[in-house]
């Protein structure tokens, strides 16, 4: 299992790439309707399950709860709820359906710019034996473009 510096490890990258961003043009390749993005604004998803094993599923939302929560205690990010993104289309993200925690997902993408976030945090994880292949992706909700990639083995 992924212990607790793993995880820490993984959020710094993804806090260091969400802060040290210039804030976003309103408008700025925004969807219609959609809530104007905020710099600091980031969604996380469920992590998708690599390994296949429905045993494993719960893994991903955990490793998202944490990332998200790591995150929240960074004054410079303001996170997206879990009750939020439950009450959307990325609710069942991350649980190992094809196309799930996959930063070109234009439906992720487009329900955490509706949301108004400026990131989104997707990834995966994969058991091999009894350690993880944790992946996470931080991705520009406006454009797609992955930002920062960090791979953790734990």
């Amino acid at each position: 299992m992924a212990t607790a510096g793993t995880i820490c490890l993984l959020s710094v990258g993804v806090a260091a790439s969400a802060a040290g961003q210039s804030p976003a043009r309103e408008g700025s390749g925004a969807s219609a309707g959609a809530a104007p993005s905020r710099p600091g604004r980031v969604a996380v998803i469920p992590f998708a399950n690599l390994s296949g094993d429905p045993a494993d599923a719960w893994i991903g939302a955990g490793l998202a709860e944490t990332v998200a929560t790591d995150l929240e205690q960074l004054a410079s990010l303001t996170i997206v709820t879990r009750a939020a993104l439950a009450a959307g289309p990325l609710a069942g993200a991350g649980n190992g359906d094809p196309g799930n925690g996959d930063p070109d997902d234009a439906a992720a993408l487009a329900a955490a710019g509706g949301l108004g976030a400026a990131w989104l945090v997707t990834g995966s994880f994969e058991r091999r034996g009894p350690q993880l292949q944790v992946t996470a992706r931080i991705v520009r909700v406006t454009t797609g473009a992955v930002r920062r990639t960090v791979r953790v083995d734990g």
